[in-house]
């Protein structure tokens, strides 16, 4: 019976304990499902959250918080591959204090300490765990974070404080995208198998989100390109100046492209070298540097890249720097140079390949301003060219007049002293009409008398002869003042303000009235000087080069008249003297005759050549010929044949008492 009783007992306890391990496997289940349901909805929401508007950052930071609660790391860290040469950048982090992730993010990772940790001992799934006592590896190079205190009695199931454990996160073409470092695991103990699955259930999350942000970055950054491009295309056709056009390239340029300096260098095509028109340092005109590389990028005739993987020794560069050449018709007509001090964002590869397609694009802009400059300043040249022409046909139009009447005056003049040689009448008019010419309200003409050498007024305009008292001209002081340069030098003087003019105040002519306009010309024939001929007006300035012109080509006209009326006076002076003498020779020659004839004799005179110059009446009887068939005939010859024989024989004689 007690035998039965034990094996009841046992029985019953045997069920009772398999009820028990029934009851915790149970259990145990359900909270594997609960916990596989709570990550499945983890990871569904952070699906979800996936969404290509929000920014990568806050899509790993939902993905870390996820990690963080589903799978039961209370710190979870998410690093980028970014960066040429590549980097690791911190992106996201959880269960990190707020300015020590800010401070991780500032400080990226080299990705040579961070790949030493990929090694096949490490691996656990297609995670790396690698333990504390392995911390050799990276100790020195790794830029590790460690914020849990080491426990006291560590065993070797306990998590460590400088334990690591990543997960790699790896693109559809199995290229390293970044990792996911996990520390301080909840319960303290180095997370098995199935745990670390369920991490890189949620890193394939994470590599999905950096793989479409970047192929959606690309391909935004693609479409912000080409809508930069196609705006600066814009702006770059809409005009042809050349500052416009710079400042079209920077102002798209600078959109698209982060620069802290923007440079826009412009070949010098006369001197060399190049000019800066456009440089600017964070959004404020400055000074050109960095000259040296511009230089470089001009020699090399290609894009040049320098970052801080890419430093030149020759030309320090802080952050980095990139430029690219304009060529056009295959010289490099300038270079787009740009810098960028972040340390965060430098020039990559497609940033060098956009500046280039920029400066393309730059370069045939800028080559159609220059030829349009050119045109602008050819046509401007060529207008300017074409109005000096037409400023010079004009002036020669205007000279062309003032000859036309300067010539239609001197014909004037000259008609009008050609029509008479009276002096008096020739002087009058030819002073009226060089007067009118040159609008002068006073003039006169003053004549120099040979015997006496002195100067006298002839003629004045109102007056129709000045004459003194005694009725001769007015005589003027011809040796000093205006009369006596004029003289002198035999030179036409123009005065535009007589009276501030020290020649005619050292002897003002006050018959010429209150003179401020003077012009005073010689009158000449030949290299004697006749008078002069005095033009004056009250306005200043009134006479010019042109009036003096005039009046010299009048003076010689007029100098021309005075000495054709002198010749005239002298030959009717001289006719008629000769016209006495010879009324006088009459005279004396009827006297003569008279006389001879009344003489019985013959009377026959000849001259010393034997010329017969005079016979009487009585002598026409004795040589029977008469006085007009033998006056101016030679004795000699008289009597020759044909003449009257008694001619002949008195002319015989007459030979004989004549010396041979």
């Amino acid at each position: 019976q007690s035998a039965g009783f034990a094996l009841a007992l046992a029985k019953q306890a045997s069920i009772a304990i398999g009820s028990e391990r029934r009851f915790r496997e149970q259990r145990r289940l359900n909270e594997a499902l609960r916990r596989r349901t709570e990550q499945q909805q983890s990871l569904f929401e952070a699906t979800v959250s996936m969404r290509m508007d929000k920014p990568l950052e806050t899509i790993l930071e939902d993905i870390a918080y996820a990690i963080q609660e589903s799978v039961g790391f209370n710190i979870v860290l998410i690093s980028a591959v970014d960066g040429d040469p590549p980097h690791l950048r911190r992106m996201a982090g959880a269960g990190i204090p707020l300015d020590t992730l800010e401070q991780l993010k500032r400080r990226p990772q080299a990705m040579g300490p961070a790949l030493a940790l990929f090694q096949d001992r490490f691996l656990l799934s297609q995670s790396y765990f690698v333990p504390h006592q392995e911390k050799a590896v990276w100790e020195s190079q790794l830029d590790a974070l460690t914020l849990i205190p080491a426990r006291e009695d560590p065993t070797i199931e306990t998590w460590h404080p400088e334990d690591i454990l990543f997960t790699p996160l790896r693109g559809s073409d199995g290229r390293l995208l970044g990792v996911v470092s996990v520390d301080d695991p909840v319960g303290g103990k180095v997370p098995d198998q199935a745990a670390v699955e369920v991490l890189e259930t949620f890193a394939v999350l994470a590599s999905l989100a950096i793989e479409n942000a970047a192929l959606y970055g690309t391909a935004q950054r693609r479409v912000n390109e080409l809508d930069a491009l196609n705006r600066i295309g814009q702006a770059l056709s809409s005009s042809l100046e050349t500052r416009d056009l710079l400042e079209g390239i920077y102002h798209h340029a600078s959109r698209i492209i982060p620069a802290s300096w923007f440079t826009i260098a412009l070949a010098d095509r006369e001197g060399g070298g190049f000019a800066f028109p456009l440089v600017y340092a964070l959004g404020e005109l400055a000074a050109p540097q960095h000259t040296a590389l511009i230089q470089r990028v001009a020699d090399l005739r290609a894009p040049l890249l320098i970052s801080p993987d890419r430093a030149d020794p020759a030309e320090p560069v802080e952050g980095s720097w990139m430029g690219a050449p304009m060529l056009a018709a295959g010289k490099v007509i300038g270079v787009i140079a740009l810098q960028n001090l972040d340390p965060l964002q430098p020039y990559d590869a497609p940033s060098l390949n956009l500046l280039a397609t920029i400066a393309t694009q730059a370069a045939a802009a800028l080559q159609n301003a220059r030829l349009y400059e050119q045109i602008r300043h050819f046509n401007a040249a060529l207008e300017e060219r074409v109005r000096a022409r037409t400023d010079e046909l004009a002036q020669a139009n205007v000279q062309i007049v003032a000859e036309k009447e300067r010539v239609e005056t001197l014909y004037r003049i000259t008609r009008e002293l050609n029509a008479s040689l009276d002096l008096d009448r020739i002087l009058a008019r030819a002073l009226t009409l060089v007067s009118q010419a040159v609008s002068a309200s006073h003039g006169a003409i003053l004549l120099l008398d040979r015997q006496t050498g002195k100067l006298g007024y002839r003629t004045m305009i109102g007056r129709a002869r000045p004459l003194g008292e005694d009725g001769q001209p007015l005589e003027a002081d011809a040796e000093r003042g205006v009369l006596a340069w004029v003289m002198q030098h035999r030179e036409t003087l123009i005065l535009a303000d007589a009276p501030q003019d020290p020649i005619w105040r050292e002897a003002p002519l006050e018959l010429l009235g209150k003179a401020r306009s003077l012009l005073a010309a010689p009158l000449m024939m030949g290299d004697d000087v006749l008078g002069l001929l005095l033009l004056s007006d009250p306005r200043p300035g009134l006479l010019t080069q042109e009036h003096l012109r005039l009046v010299s080509a009048a003076a010689v006209q007029v100098a021309q008249a005075i000495s054709n009326a002198e010749l005239y006076r002298l030959i009717l002076e001289q006719a008629r003297r000769l016209g006495e003498t010879l009324r006088t020779q009459q005279t004396e020659a009827s006297e003569k005759a008279a006389i001879l004839d009344g003489i019985a004799d013959g009377v026959l005179m000849v001259d010393p050549q034997g010329t017969i110059i005079l016979m009487n009446h009585a002598a026409e009887e004795i040589l029977d010929a008469q006085t007009s068939r033998l006056i101016g005939r030679s004795v000699h010859s008289a009597g020759d044949q044909g003449a009257p024989d008694r001619t002949a024989a008195g002319l015989a004689v007459l030979k004989e008492w004549l010396p041979r």
